[in-house]
């Protein structure tokens, strides 16, 4: 890939509390700056394969600037950074074991 080729050099993570907030957010965001057309990823409805789980969109920024946005919920953003399993132990960790008893 060219460097000419790549658009959204600068990004930002929005991280919310719930699934509605992230439409809320992805809403707030397209109201406010221009979304490129074709650059919207709905990965929360239509999760990757492995488990991966975002809302993407491209915003033109400052300065006509493409900016990539990625919206989703803090397990969402644990999964997307540890994996699948590394979630899984965390929440159990952090819950007391199974069944949630601390």
């Amino acid at each position: 890939i060219e460097f000419n080729d790549v658009h959204d050099v600068v990004g930002f993570r929005i991280i919310v509390d719930d699934v509605a907030s992230c439409y809320q957010a992805l809403g707030a965001v397209h109201s406010n700056w221009k979304p490129v057309p074709g650059k919207i990823k709905d990965y929360v409805a239509l999760p990757k394969p492995n488990g991966y789980r975002s809302l993407h969109t491209t915003i033109i920024g400052p300065h006509k600037r493409r900016i990539e946005v990625q919206i989703r919920t803090r397990d969402m953003h644990d999964v997307a950074e540890s994996g699948i399993a590394a979630h899984f132990l965390y929440k159990e960790k952090n819950n007391g074991g199974i069944g949630g008893n601390k």
